[in-house]
């Protein structure tokens, strides 16, 4: 998928995960979904309904290039557009604490974006809620910390540092294949 295309499912993503931390209350004007934040958000919803036997449209044909990073996983294409165009995207604007919807800002162009990409998107923050209904209202560093839980990160993480480097793409199948995690637990 082309990044301004993928850019607009990434922006769905956003205004769905922004519209479930207003149903735990929170105030949409007051979100602190940081550029860091939005990316691992986007890597679980991404992960949340995938399984090893069966295709996973968002890894395999829409979120397709993550990467394990310093703070976890990226995708890499959608982290590009963002920094390419200073956080300015095509309904949102997103920064360093927040996202913002743009002036303007005409959301009914994502009744036009593809169905099936849409309910899978739907479906997996829906699975979310279920698995950890207060993943949205988790800090930036927990959601990393979270992340670093995760097999895929930690492999591709160190097959990166091993190499030299900081970062190493992630292959969806492992993605589809390790256990998901998305509560942080105590020892």
């Amino acid at each position: 998928m082309q990044s301004q295309e993928k850019l607009l499912y990434f922006e769905y993503t956003i205004k769905s995960l922004i519209n479930w931390y207003a149903e735990l209350g929170c105030r949409e004007e007051e979100n602190n979904f940081s550029v860091l934040k939005s990316l691992k958000l986007l890597f679980f919803v991404s992960a949340a309904n995938s399984e090893p036997s069966k295709k996973s449209l968002l890894l395999e044909d829409v979120f397709d290039e993550f990467f394990a990073l310093p703070y976890g996983h990226v995708e890499s294409s959608v982290y590009k557009e963002i920094k390419n165009q200073n956080g300015a995207l095509n309904y949102y604007h997103i920064n360093n604490s927040k996202v913002s919807l743009l002036e303007n800002a005409d959301l009914a162009v994502f009744e036009g974006l593809a169905p099936e990409i849409t309910n899978e998107i739907d479906a997996s923050i829906g699975y979310l809620k279920e698995a950890n209904k207060f993943l949205v209202k988790m800090s930036p560093f927990d959601l990393v910390n979270l992340s670093h839980a995760w097999y895929s990160w930690q492999k591709y993480y160190k097959i990166a540092k091993d190499s030299g480097g900081l970062s190493s793409k992630i292959p969806f199948s492992i993605i589809k294949a390790e256990d998901k995690l998305f509560k942080l637990t105590t020892f």
